[in-house]
């Protein structure tokens, strides 16, 4: 497995003097900002993200204040905030995942997007790749039977649907089903079904432990006691339950268990590192062999970003940096509201995403913006 290497702070730049002083850059400072999707909603419009390489999908949703029709506006961005794409649906969506190709994205829809038709739920494929832009008007082309398990608290629609780079997996109270750009592929019934990620297999958690399945067919299963968290990547599956964190293989097979906090944690790999997140504390966790890096009360909430020795994180519209010597630094944002999607490092900076589409760039360095005499 390759060693990712830390990444180290970057010093602070200096100022020029302006009529004796001036202003030194410093840890926290906004750098940049962007939009994604629209910059106002209307009243009855709900929105959905997701994000996957160097892409952002950002979908607006709701039925109309004027009449009773209701459609899905699905915008493609980049990293940098610069939109890309823009695709309507004629129906309403509940949730969006894109592949990790980010050739297609995928839409959870409560209706055909057809007037002559009930009402059913369904996976909308829209293809980003396509020669022909000039009609940017998908349909469902999956009509998924059964209803889908409410998204709950699961913000941006992550735990009824994920995808991987063969298709879509969409979340029934029944089990799950598994779509391919033209057709339903596979069901398998699965009891208690309460969550599902995607990667190389298809993992569904459940009330009481978790159920991964390749190809259609089950590979693995286990026992936690307890409803577990969950992520995947490649051929690993990372499970916390009962305070206890084990990885799995592709077979099932667990390749290591760690003891850490009880708790309802977020789980995700990034590199070589497993972040494990409750909210207000982040352990980083070496995949290759358990050892905790890292764990530290941080007073802020998931998701976090780590660059190898720090953690940015974002509570009440404040990003505090935090290592193991305590605080660094906080800076407030102004913004309406502070829901942290993604985070991540870019150059000397971190940069955040938000459930508004609201990004921001931060600087990393440590040193306190004052003036220099």
């Amino acid at each position: 497995m390759n060693r990712r290497g830390l990444l180290a702070t970057v010093g602070a730049a200096t100022a020029s003097a302006l009529a004796g002083c001036g202003y030194a850059p410093g840890g926290g400072d906004v750098l940049d900002d962007a939009q994604v999707g629209p910059t106002g909603g209307m009243p009855w419009t709900t929105t959905s993200i997701d994000t996957t390489g160097d892409r952002i999908t950002y979908v607006t949703s709701g039925e109309s204040a004027f009449d009773s029709s209701a459609d899905t506006s699905l915008y493609i961005a980049d990293r940098s905030g610069s939109q890309l794409e823009r695709y309507t649906y004629g129906a309403a969506s509940e949730a969006v995942v894109l592949d990790p190709s980010a050739g297609r994205a995928y839409l959870l829809a409560t209706s055909t997007g057809q007037p002559d038709e009930e009402a059913a739920t369904g996976v909308a494929t829209v293809d980003l790749n396509r020669e022909d832009r000039s009609h940017p008007y998908v349909r469902v082309e999956n009509i998924v039977s059964g209803e889908a398990i409410p998204d709950g608290e699961l913000h941006s629609g992550r735990g009824v649907l994920a995808a991987n780079r063969s298709g879509a997996y969409c979340l029934l109270e029944d089990g799950v089903a598994g779509v391919g750009p033209d057709d339903e592929r596979w069901r398998q019934d699965v009891e208690g079904a309460q969550r599902v990620v995607a990667d190389q297999q298809v993992v569904v958690a459940t009330e009481h432990g978790v159920r991964a399945f390749e190809d259609g067919s089950e590979r693995w299963q286990s026992d936690t006691g307890e409803r577990p968290a969950v992520a995947t990547a490649g051929e690993w599956t990372a499970v916390h339950a009962d305070g206890e964190l084990r990885l799995f293989d592709a077979d099932g097979t667990v390749e290591w268990r760690t003891d850490l906090t009880p708790g309802d944690p977020q789980l995700r790999f990034e590199d070589d590192w497993l972040f494990v997140e409750w909210g207000s504390r982040l352990a980083v966790v070496d995949v290759e062999d358990g050892a905790v890096q890292w764990e530290e009360s941080v007073g802020v909430s998931a998701p976090a970003v780590w660059d190898g020795h720090r953690a940015y994180s974002v509570r009440d519209c404040e990003v505090v940096a935090t290592d193991e010597g305590g605080e660094r630094w906080r800076r407030q944002l102004e913004l309406d509201e502070c829901v942290v999607v993604e985070g991540w490092i870019d150059g000397d900076r971190v940069a955040f995403l938000f459930e508004s589409g609201a990004m921001r760039w931060l600087r990393r360095t440590d040193e306190e913006p004052g003036l220099l005499w």
